[in-house]
């Protein structure tokens, strides 16, 4: 029952599904559903209100694909409360694969996200999808097997995938990958021989996986992208194959096992965020080789090893963030020399000499962005 309690004015729900479509002839190549503006005054009760909010709209807008709520605060009770998402409730909210599939034959691209009603079987309908998002399923249904049917997709999300029937196997069919996300996957069955049929990755994002072991990234020659954030079994070893990334995001990896010497494969690096590494293995000797880089966050590398020193060659700045780096020794100089270059700074509670120097050399200029 539709009721002001849910959903007071319907027609925004209406104006969020995106319009992709020309005429009746042509095939929505990607259907997507936000309902965050008609959600502004669902009550945050029950995970139960959020899908029974949901339920109303199923009748008349059955070719709603992608049932995808972007309220902070509804996602985060979904996320807590999913295992009371039965298979049965999912039957109700989410049309299956099969049916899906014959209302859009030739859509290219599927999210599947915390859906509990799938299993191999479904799989079968995804051939020839490029883009396939699986985050968040969790059941054992999904198998090795699933995946025979995706060897068209180029960009896969599997975050926070910990069941052990998906093993190395599975990457078999994957050689057309160019984008893999397994964020929080944790299961032991998949190992860095996992890897080696991904000769075409270009972007990979691995935040909190422990499991794996960086031999793996001697099989990723073409990677550009990479995201291991809080990954804590990366040592030296592993930026021997970095030599192509142009973007490095590792932050929290403060292991002592990352010296200087990691950083002189990282000559083609433009941007580089390593927010919270504070280990005293890093100096200035490691920033030498960053010749290229463009964007650097190090908010919260509070090591006395770094000094004024370590910027002096990174002549191609744009964005710095130094919020939280309270070493006395960077005392803001190497600023002068970009800035013709630099368009954002952060300098929060850093010393004061560093925010007086900032100050004083960006103050009249509009173009610099001072934080």
């Amino acid at each position: 029952m539709k009721t002001q309690r849910y959903v007071e004015d319907e027609t925004k729900l209406q104006d969020n599904i995106c319009d992709n479509t020309t005429d009746n002839t042509t095939e929505m190549k990607r259907i997507c559903f936000s309902s965050h503006e008609s959600y502004e005054k669902v009550p945050i009760t029950v995970v139960y209100s959020v899908q029974y909010a949901l339920l109303p709209f199923l009748g008349k807008y059955k070719d709603i694909v992608n049932l995808y709520d972007t309220n902070k605060e509804i996602r985060e009770i979904i996320q807590n409360y999913r295992w009371n998402l039965s298979e049965r409730i999912c039957e109700n909210l989410f049309p299956s694969v099969k049916a899906w599939r014959t209302m859009f034959p030739n859509a290219i691209q599927a999210n599947l996200e915390w859906r509990f009603d799938v299993c191999d079987e479904d799989f079968v309908y995804l051939k020839g999808i490029e883009t396939l998002n699986i985050g968040l399923c969790n059941q054992s249904y999904i198998s090795d097997k699933a995946f025979k049917h995706l060897k068209s997709v180029r960009v896969l999300n599997m975050s926070d995938c910990d069941q052990n029937s998906i093993t190395d196997k599975a990457f078999e069919n994957l050689e057309n990958l160019r984008e893999l996300n397994i964020n929080w996957c944790t299961q032991n069955t998949i190992t860095e021989n996992a890897f080696q049929y991904l000769k075409k990755l270009e972007c990979l994002k691995m935040m909190w996986c422990n499991k794996l072991y960086e031999g793996m990234f001697e099989h990723l020659k073409n990677l550009r992208i990479l995201h291991m954030d809080h990954c804590r079994f990366i040592t030296d070893r592993a930026f021997q194959n970095f030599g192509n990334l142009h973007t490095l995001s590792m932050n929290g990896c403060f292991q002592r096992e990352i010296t200087d010497r990691a950083f002189m494969h990282l000559k083609n690096i433009q941007n580089l965020f390593m927010q919270g590494c504070f280990q005293d293995t890093i100096t200035d000797i490691a920033f030498h080789q960053l010749q290229n880089i463009k964007t650097l966050n190090m908010q919260g590398c509070t090591q006395r090893t770094i000094t004024e020193q370590a910027f002096w060659n990174m002549n191609k700045l744009v964005s710095l963030n130094l919020n939280h780096c309270d070493q006395y020794q960077i005392k803001g100089y190497f600023l002068e020399k970009n800035k013709k270059t630099l368009q954002k700074l952060w300098v929060r509670n850093t010393n004061e000499h560093l925010q007086t120097k900032a100050f004083q050399i960006f103050q009249n200029t509009k173009v610099v962005q001072l934080y």
